[in-house]
């Protein structure tokens, strides 16, 4: 028996040292280096000074000790040096945990449910500050656990205050300190006689220690009204619906490894609490429960409720279980982190769960735009720069004053929905432009703003590379430079099974991009590479559909969507597409089907709108058309090219005043919408307003720079 469990363990063992040995792959590594350096070099944070979004602002930055120590550890071992760093805490971490409720007789479906918790954890093993949460939280609990089972003696617990102080000093959830610990003086107050409520006196004494050295930090009160700033963020912020760690398990389905790691160990956990109802250990009980909540809410709390549900199954389930089943409880263990391992090493995993992380040390490839940021800084930008959210903490590591990055407790709410607003209106963004007197941009592939900027007056795409372009208004390239681009992938199908494979993303990415600057075959090559990379890549055939339809390869673009809805029934962008293809190939009543589940799907996106509406309009169902145009405006700001369809739809119902005013607007926001202005003076001529008609045609003209015979012909 203790050979048979000491294999697994040790199977489970290198299991959960490959998971946590991921590169750097999360953009805010970048804010909170920068800010460790800060710490090192001028002391505490209080004031924003470089971020212009929120200059000035109030900073709380409780996670200084943290970030001082990646600091040190980058500063010293590079960047392979901190993830390794960061893999022995997590790996410490996970073995505490165990330790917390380690009994000898423990059963060997343990270690099978260790697999699970590595399974459900694997995505947030990254090197942010949560790993100190994780390291505290399984001290917490071993010690707590351990003097309650009589193993540890009472100057353990005079540990816990020293504990928290280091806690509430690396990282904001270091309120579950105090709550478990609270937990904890909960459980010892409910027995009644005279040594137990002694024992309750010293828990509450204990408590009250350990909620007192939350208050030993540079910030002192106002750390409770930071955590409570952070709550607000994970319930109510417009960050929730944006940031993918924010949001619960069950959004992203079973397919994500996380979440079906998550529900079985779940289910597992309420399986051990009903069979051990008479004998359970309430102290490991509760946390474990609450642990389990929080990591029901947000994926990002997934880890927590492992490390708390390791000692609850260590200390309820014991090697009573039949012999029998002993061999194969050991074959699932042994088989189940054998397969975990290789498609972790060969970063199979990570393209399964359409991630583009890496197995391994350092940097993750292709992930951020060190190549443009490194350009952009030998042109000595004049002044801030403005850029997507996930580029600002590599901005702020080079010390170019930016925008904005994902600090929301830094920059509030207001700034935020300026962010959002401005991708979606070129003249919010030209604005805010002025507001700052930006001259250069670095805004990543996927955001709204590349299309914003590509049409732009005064702006040019200077160079990109695998995940950011650069634009500036100072240097002007009508070629840009492309900047460390991946080369050709290994062909998922035809790699061999230890052969690592790559992640289609960064050429997705730059698919993209040379779509939007009409580079289309390119493009295409671009897009066919990453589907070689890995064909059943979520959002491939998405991209590869719509540069097909634009190639007017209509049946390959039609068949690259269906392939998408059916890799992703939920891809809004997908179901528009099809729909586009549907109206085009005539078949009209299939595409609004399309086109209506889009909508459903993502009801804020414009696109979708315009295209349900050219579909009604198609069908002769103007006033539908109409209704969707207004949506699509509505949700979407005011877009030149939906306004100057809506002036088509309503000069078409004969609502002329209404047509007007929407040409005019769309004039007003691009004064070279060649369909406004052919609406407006078409609109204009049936009126008999010629010498009105005449103003439109002669201020397009300005605009384009150059005579429109076409629309000259319009005139009798």
């Amino acid at each position: 028996m203790k050979i048979l469990s000491g294999v697994c363990w040790f199977a489970v063992a290198i299991l959960f040292f490959v998971a946590c040995l991921q590169r750097i792959w999360d953009y805010d590594f970048w804010w909170l280096l920068a800010t460790g350096l800060d710490v090192l070099e001028k002391g505490f944070p209080r004031t924003e000074s470089l971020a212009v979004g929120g200059l000035g602002n109030p900073v709380v930055e409780l996670r200084w000790l943290f970030c001082a120590g990646l600091a040190g550890a980058v500063s010293a071992f590079g960047y392979a040096g901190a993830t390794v760093l960061k893999t022995c805490i997590l790996f410490l971490s996970g073995w505490i945990a165990l330790r917390a409720g380690w009994r000898t007789s423990a059963s060997l479906a343990v270690p099978a449910l260790a697999v699970l918790a590595v399974t459900a954890s694997n995505a947030r093993l990254i090197l942010r500050p949560e790993i100190a949460t994780y390291l505290f939280l399984a001290w917490f609990l071993y010690v707590l656990h351990g003097f309650r089972a009589g193993r540890l003696r009472t100057r353990w617990l005079w540990a816990l205050p020293a504990l928290q102080i280091l806690w509430v000093n690396s990282h904001t959830l270091f309120i579950l300190g105090p709550l478990v610990a609270s937990a904890w003086a909960l459980t010892e107050t409910i027995p009644r006689t005279r040594s137990e409520r002694a024992s309750a006196r010293l828990a509450w004494t204990v408590t009250a220690a350990v909620w007192l050295a939350c208050l030993l930090n540079p910030y002192g009160v106002q750390s409770f009204l930071f955590t409570w700033t952070i709550f607000g963020e994970a319930r109510a912020s417009l960050f929730k619906d944006v940031i993918a760690e924010l949001q619960s398990p069950l959004v992203f389905g079973f397919r994500y490894s996380a979440t079906l790691g998550l529900l079985l160990l779940t289910v597992a956990f309420v399986l051990v609490l009903a069979r051990s109802v008479h004998r359970l250990e309430p102290f490991l009980t509760l946390v474990a429960l609450a642990m389990g909540v929080l990591a029901w809410s947000a994926v990002r709390n997934i880890p927590l409720f492992a490390v708390a549900s390791l000692p609850f199954f260590v200390r309820h389930l014991d090697s009573t279980e039949p012999t029998r089943w002993r061999p194969f409880l050991a074959t699932g263990v042994l088989a189940s982190s054998l397969f975990l391992i290789w498609a972790m090493t060969t970063d199979r995993l990570h393209l399964w769960q359409n991630e583009s992380n890496q197995f391994g040390a350092g940097l993750a490839e292709y992930r951020f735009p060190t190549d443009v940021i490194a350009a952009l800084v030998e042109s000595q930008p004049t002044g801030p720069v403005f850029n997507s959210m996930e580029v600002g903490g590599l901005l702020r590591h080079k010390g170019i004053p930016y925008y904005v990055d994902p600090r929301l407790e830094v920059f509030g709410e207001r700034v935020y929905e300026r962010y959002f607003a401005v991708g979606k209106s070129s003249e919010a963004l030209a604005r805010l432009l002025g507001e700052y007197q930006m001259q250069d941009a670095v805004v990543s592939h996927a955001s709204p703003f590349v299309p914003l900027f590509l049409s732009a007056d005064g702006w040019s795409l200077v160079a990109y590379d695998a995940s950011a372009c650069w634009f500036s208004r100072r240097i002007r390239r009508s070629d840009p430079a492309a900047l460390n681009l991946p080369g050709q992938p290994v062909a998922y199908r035809s790699a061999r099974i230890w052969e690592r494979c790559v992640s289609p993303q960064p050429y997705l990415a730059v698919a993209a991009l040379l779509d939007h600057l009409n580079r289309l075959e390119e493009a295409l090559a671009w897009a066919n590479r990453a589907l070689e990379a890995y064909p059943n890549g979520i959002g491939i055939e998405t991209v590869r559909g719509g540069i097909l339809y634009r190639l007017g390869r209509i049946e390959e673009a039609r068949e690259a969507f269906q392939r998408a809805v059916e890799l992703d029934p939920e891809d809004a962008e997908a179901w528009t597409g099809l729909g586009a293809v549907q109206a085009a190939e005539g078949d009209t009543a299939a595409a609004l089907l399309s086109l209506e589940k889009a909508t459903r799907l993502q009801p804020d996106d414009a696109n979708g709108w315009m295209w349900l509406a050219s579909a009604k309009a198609q069908e002769g169902d103007l006033a539908g058309a109409a209704e969707a145009l207004d949506t699509a405006i509505r949700r979407g700001g005011e877009n030149p090219s939906a306004l100057a369809f809506l002036g088509d739809v309503q000069q078409a119902r004969g609502l002329l005043a209404e047509a007007e005013r929407a040409y005019l607007r769309a004039l007003a926001l691009d004064p070279t919408n060649r369909q406004a202005a052919a609406g407006a003076i078409t609109l204009y001529l049936r009126r008999g307003e010629e010498v009105r008609a005449r103003e439109i045609l002669g201020a397009y003209e300005a605009a384009i720079g150059k005579p429109d015979e076409e629309l000259r012909r319009l005139f009798p």
